[in-house]
């Protein structure tokens, strides 16, 4: 029998032969590439990968073998069509972008609006990130906030994309695809719910308690203390606030920040009721406009995939190949589509980055439906 020296010996020899091969097939998947930009054939081109799977597994009889050295193909081509497309980006064949960036966000004498009442968490973070004098505007609902910039009644919307704790707002993701809104920034609101009610409301007297989903979600914990309260949801924690003021019944209470409180003229009866001190919610701004700040740092896309093994770890492949640094990934289901989904991938980049525009023109070429959803 070998020693161990020796057979690591051999293995040291084929994996030198391995890395040569590996660069002359890369040197010759670039020809290709050049080929394909002079005669405009696609880089994708997966009847042919298929074809060269199944020539190279039939090659092996071993099952275990056959199914190893199909995924270690599937990379070679992979990594392939990568190259290729970094050929595309720099003869300038690739799809323009129909971005336009811009130094700074303009602002005309429209309205930005925000969904809710005065004294909404939306309209906290639309000051936020506008400041205390920005002309605002409220909306009953989150297809009216995204109307109003796709329809060129507004500047700017103002909505919440996900909270730390309770998750993703799943409406707002599926009306970003529907209105093809832009994503142009985001601001970062911390979150404070307390329980309020008309003067006279004690914890004893409460046997309703009204707000936003997200925000009896939020506070879950400190309502699961009071079993006997009936939880109801409402559209807003603001209007929940405005709604407890009109019935002035100390049976009912809301969930709310302190500001709207104070606005509706309202008791605080429990302070930081969510109980989590990193609680946060992330809100999004979104223009009507294909635009972008030069300085953006953030991309956000969604595309669909086929409904086969491996489809989402390929496309992915483009995102670390091209050392993007991925920051959030979630997914959604298709309407009028059983079990098929579509995904939200923000990465760390700017439009004009290079392997930023590779692994966009990869991902446009090897999925469906990719839609870019923003810069910023």
């Amino acid at each position: 029998m070998k020693d161990l020296q020796e057979l690591r010996a051999r293995l040291d020899v084929i994996d030198a032969q391995i890395v040569d091969l590996y660069k002359e097939r890369m040197d010759i998947a670039r020809e290709v590439g050049a080929d394909k930009v002079k005669t405009g054939k696609k880089v994708f081109d997966p009847i042919r990968e298929q074809a060269k799977l199944d020539q190279v597994t039939e090659l092996l009889e071993d099952g275990f073998y056959q199914k190893g050295i199909g995924e270690l193909y599937a990379q070679l081509m992979s990594q392939s069509r990568k190259i290729q497309y970094q050929i595309l980006i720099e003869e300038g064949k690739e799809n323009k972008s129909v971005f336009t960036p811009v130094a700074e966000l303009p602002v005309s004498s429209k309205e930005i609006v925000y969904q809710g009442v005065p004294g909404s968490y939306s309209q906290l973070a639309t000051k936020k990130y506008f400041g205390e004098d920005a002309k605002l505007k409220n909306v009953r609902s989150f297809r009216e906030a995204v109307a109003a910039v796709v329809d060129q009644e507004a500047d700017y919307s103002v909505l919440p994309i996900e909270n730390s704790s309770a998750g993703m707002v799943s409406d707002v993701y599926d009306l970003l695809v529907q209105y093809e809104a832009t994503i142009v920034g985001e601001v970062i609101l911390p979150i404070s719910h307390a329980l309020v009610g008309v003067k006279g409301a004690t914890l004893n007297s409460i046997k309703e308690v009204y707000s936003h989903p997200q925000a009896l979600s939020q506070s879950s914990e400190y309502l699961e203390e009071h079993p006997d309260w009936k939880q109801l949801a409402i559209g807003n924690t603001a209007v929940a606030a405005k709604q407890i003021k009109a019935a002035g019944d100390i049976t009912k209470a809301a969930i709310c920040s302190e500001e709207a409180a104070s606005l509706y003229e309202l008791e605080i009866i429990d302070q930081g009721i969510n109980r989590n001190e990193n609680n946060s919610t992330r809100f999004i701004v979104l223009a009507g406009k294909k635009i972008y700040k030069k300085d953006a740092k953030k991309v956000s896309i969604c595309f669909e995939l086929p409904h086969v093994s491996g489809s989402l770890y390929r496309i992915l492949s483009h995102v670390i190949f091209n050392d993007l640094n991925m920051t959030k990934i979630e997914s959604r289901p298709i309407k009028d589509r059983t079990w098929e989904y579509r995904f939200y991938v923000d990465f760390e980049g700017n439009l004009q980055d290079a392997g930023v525009q590779n692994a966009l023109l990869g991902i446009a070429e090897e999925s469906k439906n990719l839609l870019i959803l923003g810069n910023y």
